[in-house]
């Protein structure tokens, strides 16, 4: 039996959770236990694992949910190596997603964060501007998630160093190189494709 717990984890983790322990163990049919405590995790979960199982039974515990299923083996031998040769880059010129209210929109920001390390084809390069390298700090979730972008994925991480001086964050950056305008007007320019925050 395989267990994945994702509590305390908030969307996409939990998913990318999930299907990261699916590809390091494969499928051999034996069965697998994933446990959440957020309900919009759960449903993510279920829609996922219905993909991959023919069933999957939900079970309610002690604060937390425990779906519980056997993956099909040919649903987890596909490969999620890129079959072409997209090429793009992110831009984040913020910590916050959309507009409106600002809470939300650093708790979506976070998610598209996150959401990055669950995709297929990962970006060449992600570039960090204004307050979006915030999002590089030592200590958060998408820090921990751009370092393991850069560290596992070979994804190149460029930060602004006129807003990492501006906001005071030389000490406080866990990943990234630091660099110039003139340099990220570059890059920009030359990307074949541009996913922007």
């Amino acid at each position: 039996m395989q267990l994945v717990d994702t509590r305390g984890q908030l969307c996409p983790m939990p998913l990318i959770l999930l299907k990261k322990a699916l590809l390091e163990h494969g499928c051999t049919g034996e069965e697998w236990h994933v446990l959440t405590d957020n309900e919009t995790a759960c449903q993510n979960l279920t829609d996922y694992i219905k993909q991959i199982a023919p069933t999957v039974t939900r079970e309610e515990e002690d604060n937390c949910t425990r779906l519980i299923f056997i993956p099909q083996v040919e649903a987890c031998s596909t490969t999620t190596a890129p079959q072409n040769n997209e090429d793009y880059i992110v831009v984040l010129s913020s910590n916050t997603m959309g507009r409106g209210d600002d809470t939300l929109g650093q708790i979506l920001a976070r998610a598209f964060v996150n959401a990055l390390e669950g995709q297929e084809i990962k970006p060449r390069r992600i570039i960090c501007f204004n307050t979006g390298v915030l999002l590089a700090k030592e200590g958060t979730d998408t820090g921990a998630t751009l370092t393991r972008l850069q560290s596992e994925y070979g994804v190149e991480i460029t930060l602004c160093g006129t807003c990492i001086d501006y906001f005071g964050l030389k000490d406080q950056i866990a990943v990234g190189t630091i660099s110039n305008m003139l340099t990220i007007a570059e890059y920009m320019r030359l990307a074949h494709r541009i996913v922007t925050l």
